[in-house]
């Protein structure tokens, strides 16, 4: 069927699927242009943002804030423009308001304005990264980085932990400069190494590295008190020399004075955990890996 929309120059009719396809194509036009036009201005703002926080001094709060309010002013007129006084619709309704106002306040500056913190430290280097969510995605951002490696003490090889701890404060500066407090964060480590404490919070000894040699012949020590069989059945965990038992192994017959002063042990990245909080609070995952 075709219904008398206009003529064209050549005075032909135009047909209710001919009409649909060019709305089509306008809108993917538009659609498009919209879309590169965003993702140019994206680019832009970060570009701006980048520059505002490391040479202006910029805090990324006050530029949150103030980029939100001008978006919202925008939409508002935009709104207007389109709507008049339909836009006011919303507060006729003590329920949507209500909604409103708990999405604005929990949900979406929650989620423009918190960032977490997670603090990575493998056995050569050490990075920490910053996330928040933006536009319903998650983005990572590198605060700081830093080298780790074992160094060499009375013949064993043990990690450095306050230079460690000392870079894991200067990632959290780092933070601090760029005006992105984290509303929380955590540390991961490396699995089997860890501290002693003694009743007063102080480490007892250096924090041996896995790769140290003291516990070669070890697994003998500990079959003589529970089986292999026995051992694998309660941790579930392969077998390898430098798992925690077999440091701890080691330290009975090196050094046996350390357990007896000895009030907690904490894996590596709960010490440092505790460094930061006074807290000494063992995180579930890691205890499997001591086996």
């Amino acid at each position: 069927m075709k219904i008398k929309i206009g003529s064209d120059s050549l005075g032909s009719s135009v047909s209710k699927e001919q009409l649909s396809d060019r709305l089509d194509r306008k809108e993917i036009v538009r659609g498009t242009a919209l879309t590169i036009t965003g993702g140019f201005l994206w680019g832009l703002a970060g570009v701006f943002g980048k520059y505002s926080f490391e040479y202006k001094g910029v805090m990324a709060p006050w530029l949150v804030n103030v980029r939100l309010i001008i978006a919202g002013i925008i939409l508002l007129m935009r709104a207007y423009m389109v709507q008049k006084n339909g836009i006011f619709r919303i507060w006729k309704n003590k329920s949507h308001v209500l909604r409103m106002l708990v999405y604005g306040v929990i949900g979406i500056a929650g989620c423009q304005m918190t960032y977490y913190l997670a603090v990575d430290i493998g056995a050569s280097s050490g990075r920490h990264m910053l996330s928040h969510l933006e536009d319903g995605k998650l983005v990572l951002e590198e605060i700081y980085r830093f080298p780790n490696g074992m160094t060499e003490k009375n013949g064993h090889k043990v990690w450095d932990v306050e230079r460690l701890f000392a870079e894991i404060l200067n990632g959290m500066k780092q933070c601090a400069r760029l005006g992105k407090i984290p509303h929380s964060m955590g540390i991961d480590t490396w699995a089997v190494d860890y501290v002693l404490l003694d009743g007063q919070g102080r480490r007892i000894g250096d924090a041996a590295a896995y790769r140290d040699g003291r516990t070669q012949g070890m697994d003998e020590k500990v079959y003589a008190h529970i089986t292999e069989e026995e051992l694998y059945h309660r941790t579930g965990i392969q077998k390898q020399i430098f798992n925690t038992i077999y440091q701890l192994a080691a330290v009975r017959e090196q050094h046996p004075k350390w357990l007896e002063q000895a009030d907690c042990l904490l894996m590596m990245p709960d010490y440092f955990h505790f460094l930061l909080t006074g807290k000494k609070v063992q995180e579930s995952v890691l205890p499997p890996t001591t086996r």
